[in-house]
């Protein structure tokens, strides 16, 4: 028994056709394209939310070293003795 052939039926005429390497070379190249759209908007949504988490790492490490600069720092000074 050879592999069973697959048809689909043509919606404006009604006929139903055999499925052609043409149809799914066709149908690979639509998804092909909703995927090249979904990467390249992927990739400028992670190009913004690096940037974004760069520039709030650079902004606490600004604040937290500027809060450490005004602690009051210890003064030990060493005076001979007699």
């Amino acid at each position: 028994m050879g592999p069973t052939r697959k048809y689909i039926k043509d919606q404006s005429s009604g006929q139903i056709n055999a499925i052609s390497r043409q149809d799914i070379e066709n149908k690979l190249d639509e998804i092909d394209e909703i995927i090249q759209d979904a990467t390249d908007s992927s990739k400028e949504v992670v190009r913004f939310a690096i940037g974004a988490g760069v520039v709030g790492l650079v902004v606490i490490a600004f604040f937290v070293g500027k809060r450490k600069g005004l602690r009051a720092r210890t003064i030990v000074s060493f005076t001979k003795a007699r």
